[in-house]
């Protein structure tokens, strides 16, 4: 990448939210930011346990589509989602070989790029075919769930066993606490 990029925030947020999927382990610096391709506007971001992917669209890359890949730093997706809502259309994010830039009105951050920029290959180790059944439900309610059956504030392991198509799931810790996900339709 050797041309200097200006991309709106708030065409940018999207990628930065991926933040709170990226890892925190010094160990693998790759996955401490989020990886972000320029031309096909698809960012990733993993810990490793999990892992979030966004595709900006075609608006994006008929826009802004150029050549590279880049990791941007936590540091920096955290300071643009600390912009005021209504300053986002008049921040810039400016992209540089080895550095981000966020131009607001007041002030303008530069950011060093990740240097390492080796991602995992999402695509294999997701699914492939069709699902044997589909079940919806709200992720916040899972998130609550969860909190409820912790023990003594330590992070809770739990599984998730599904029975079928829009029935009730259980949600079993490793210490054997359960309880119970209710579905929501999905169409």
């Amino acid at each position: 990448m050797s041309d200097i990029k200006q991309i709106p925030l708030n065409v940018m947020l999207p990628i930065f939210k991926l933040v709170h999927s990226a890892s925190n382990d010094d160990y693998r610096p790759n996955l401490c930011g989020v990886n972000f391709d320029l031309l096909t506007g698809i960012g990733r971001a993993t810990t490793g346990h999990y892992a979030s992917e966004v595709n900006l669209g075609e608006e994006y890359t008929k826009e802004y589509g150029t050549m590279g890949v880049i990791n941007i730093p936590k540091e920096a997706c955290l300071y643009a989602l600390k912009i005021k809502a209504k300053e986002h259309y008049k921040t810039l994010v400016e992209i540089h070989d080895k550095e981000i830039k966020i131009i607001g009105n007041s002030a303008t951050v530069s950011f060093d790029l990740l240097t390492d920029i080796s991602f995992p290959n999402i695509e294999e180790v997701t699914p492939k075919g069709n699902p044997v059944f589909t079940i919806g439900f709200n992720p916040e309610y899972l998130v609550e769930l969860l909190k409820s059956m912790r023990e003594n504030n330590k992070q809770t392991l739990a599984k998730l066993d599904f029975y079928g198509d829009h029935t009730t799931a259980i949600v079993v810790t490793v210490s054997g606490n359960k309880g119970l996900l209710m579905p929501m339709r999905v169409n």
